[in-house]
């Protein structure tokens, strides 16, 4: 997925596909990047057939962004197509919900509803597996996710070592993307020596997101019951890039394994 700068805080990408067209977003979503996105965005042709809109990496977005959706919304509708909000960032839920419009306030509430994962009955265990994770590797950074099936997202429940724009940038990661999303598409562990040259990452907001902190490496590690289910992802990062031995590979999967086994098993 080719990602395009649209205005210095605001990246987008556009995929095309026979049955339906899918927007991403990432970064600011404010009046004069609405502008600009509304200016290249081939309105006729997209809204035509159905639209899903990923907002997930929009981590700001005010009354003029919720203008553009909305725009979006009714230039579906008037020419037979449908808009569909598959996922968002808090930021834009709020700002929808605060509009007052009720077809803002219908977006919202739909996603939402596409979205909640309410409390996570693996949830706690998986925070002590990011905890071990840690001290097995030494490392200060890592993160602990649950999957959530229906939205085919990964969505944060605990962290530690990364500042709170890091967080809400990453609060949702959709299956495929970075190497937690890559992890969860494959039921595999990614294992990322150097951040800025792999193929999850590079030419993507997140790469940028990421070397704030910084990020040079990582490793995803999927948390699996016995009988194949996704329960959530475990992560560990190291600010510079750097080699996983084998060993400390061989310990994380253990440890993902072993937490799997350990996980709630749906019915």
């Amino acid at each position: 997925m080719q990602w395009s700068e649209l205005v210095p805080d605001l990246r987008f990408a556009l995929t095309r596909g026979e049955e339906q067209s899918t927007l991403y977003l990432a970064g600011e979503l404010d009046a004069a990047a609405a502008l600009t996105l509304f200016r290249a965005l081939p309105l006729p042709d997209i809204c035509a057939g159905r639209v899903v809109l990923d907002l997930s990496r929009v981590t700001w977005c005010d009354g003029a962004g919720v203008d553009v959706l909305l725009a979006l919304y009714y230039q579906a509708a008037a020419t037979g197509g449908q808009l569909v909000l598959k996922s968002a960032h808090s930021a834009v839920l709020r700002a929808l919900a605060r509009h007052g419009e009720e077809a803002a306030v219908e977006l919202a509430r739909a996603c939402a509803a596409r979205m909640r994962a309410g409390h996570h009955p693996d949830q706690r265990l998986l925070q002590q597996a990011m905890g071990m994770a840690l001290r097995l590797t030494g490392s200060t950074l890592g993160t602990a996710q649950v999957w959530d099936a229906q939205a085919r997202t990964l969505r944060i429940v605990t962290q530690r070592g990364f500042p709170r724009d890091v967080v809400s940038f990453f609060e949702t990661v959709n299956v495929g993307e970075c190497s937690c999303g890559t992890a969860a598409l494959n039921h595999s562990p990614v294992v990322v020596e150097e951040v800025r040259g792999h193929p999850s990452y590079a030419g993507t907001p997140a790469a940028d997101v990421l070397g704030s902190v910084p990020v040079g490496a990582v490793i995803s590690l999927p948390v699996i019951t016995p009988e194949s289910h996704l329960i959530g992802m475990i992560s560990v990062h190291h600010q510079q890039p750097s080699r996983w031995p084998a060993e400390q590979r061989r310990r994380l999967h253990t440890l993902a394994h072993a937490t799997g086994q350990l996980a709630h098993h749906p019915a």
